[in-house]
């Protein structure tokens, strides 16, 4: 899974896969080394963590029904615990809904609706996570970061890719990186801290009536110990076994 396909789990209502695809490819790339330096930081600490878990509060824009840009907000519980478990609780306007994974299958549960359906998956969380997307549509917040190709996909995706300076939000001192082309620009925060996480981050999609997300995390829990039992799914009284078809 790449960069150019992972952004949709970000960015509602879009393909990314599309928007990335039409990049100008020949284009003069203008990439900072001290970016790609703190990215590799970032990319490098996060494949050392064995389990962790994060909260992240997201707003993403829209066009409702009356054409115009609504934004929404939702908040993600997610855990991740080896190379093959992982669990997401999003709760939001768009709906209340879970994931669990553990190794052999996943399940979505939809808390509004008291139904689930179970799929077989491979085995990887990452592996997972693509061809969930890939298959079904489903997104998964935030899964960008957890990618070790994350600073590559970046620079391929990208025209421009710049160190921006040091920034301060409430007192804490973050590193800011911006990244841009002609349909997307990117911005992410670093905490300063010698852990190099990521703590918020905003896209922008270009055009007549530009809409983005803005996230930021408001918890990051590393190396907590996860019962296994964390990451399985038991169905709640009631709830319905589904089936669902994967795309075309």
């Amino acid at each position: 899974m790449n960069f150019r396909r992972n952004l949709s789990h970000l960015l509602p209502g879009f393909c990314l896969l599309l928007i990335f695809n039409t990049q100008a490819f020949g284009q003069e790339k203008d990439i900072d080394p001290v970016a790609v330096s703190i990215l590799d930081k970032m990319s490098d600490v996060i494949g050392e963590i064995e389990s962790c878990r994060f909260v992240l509060l997201k707003d993403e824009d829209h066009i409702n029904q009356d054409g115009m840009v609504e934004r929404t907000r939702t908040r993600t519980t997610g855990m991740f615990s080896g190379a093959d478990r992982f669990m997401y609780r999003t709760a939001g306007e768009k709906g209340n809904k879970g994931y669990w994974y553990n190794g052999e299958v996943l399940t979505y549960y939809s808390y509004d609706e008291n139904n689930y359906v179970t799929l077989p998956a491979p085995e990887t969380s990452m592996a997972t996570i693509d061809s969930i997307h890939v298959h079904f549509g489903m997104r998964f917040p935030a899964a960008d970061l957890f990618y070790p190709s994350f600073t590559d996909d970046v620079i391929e995706a990208f025209d421009r890719v710049k160190f921006a300076g040091l920034k301060l939000f409430d007192g804490k001192e973050y590193l800011h990186i911006i990244a841009d082309n002609k349909e997307l620009s990117l911005q992410l925060w670093i905490g300063n801290d010698g852990f190099y996480i990521p703590l918020r981050y905003a896209y922008t999609i270009k055009g007549e009536q530009p809409l983005g997300v803005s996230g930021s995390f408001e918890e990051w829990d590393l190396g907590v110990q996860i019962p296994g039992s964390v990451f399985e799914f038991n169905p709640p009284e009631g709830a319905r076994l589904i089936s669902i078809l994967a795309k075309e």
